[in-house]
């Protein structure tokens, strides 16, 4: 028997072949198959989803105007506006929405005032006479000594990429504002 030779007839060759043609494309097929599944449903940022450090830090904002409750809330970093909105009861029925970015990112410890529609600019910045850096409009931020509408635009710009004002000093990161500047407008601003 070990020493008897396999005579296949040629259609027996042939058949052997398409035989083991077809089970090299069905494992190339699934092996090719497994693979675009991984990538198809690989989340952006999954890798840091595992990361404890990630996954627990935790940050606490306080939320004022017109929401359904307003309070101290505890969020994930990375969470938004919009989800501290969601967490606080939602907005009332006189929230005026064009002045809040919803999509801002929060930072631990802010502070995020949503305002009423018969709120003014005035009312919400001026209160005590200071102008609050972080809620005027271009308008108002152009009535300060020395700052012209294009910088009152700056600021607006570096406050809503780079998040509130935490002190009045900070306002010299704007570009064209220095010492000199600061000094004439310091006792005219606010942070809150």
């Amino acid at each position: 028997m070990m020493g008897e030779k396999f005579n296949l007839s040629k259609r027996e060759k042939i058949l052997v072949l398409i035989i083991l043609v077809l089970v090299f494309l069905l494992v190339f097929f699934f092996k090719n198959m497994a693979g675009q599944e991984e990538v198809a449903f690989k989340l952006e940022g999954a890798e840091n989803l595992k990361d404890p450090e990630i996954m627990e830090k935790e940050i606490f904002v306080y939320i004022t105007g017109a929401v359904k409750n307003p309070g101290v809330y505890k969020l994930r970093d990375g969470d938004r506006v919009k989800d501290l909105v969601e967490i606080a009861g939602g907005l009332d029925e006189n929230a005026d929405l064009l002045s809040v970015n919803l999509a801002k990112k929060l930072t631990d410890e802010e502070k995020i005032h949503i305002p009423r529609v018969d709120e003014s600019g005035s009312e919400k910045s001026v209160k005590d006479g200071r102008i609050n850096i972080n809620t005027a409009d271009e308008t108002e931020l152009d009535k300060l000594p020395g700052i012209g509408p294009s910088l009152a635009k700056r600021i607006i710009d570096y406050r809503n990429t780079h998040g509130p004002f935490k002190k009045i000093d900070e306002i010299k990161n704007v570009a064209g504002i220095g010492d000199k500047k600061f000094q004439d407008i310091k006792d005219l601003i606010k942070t809150e």
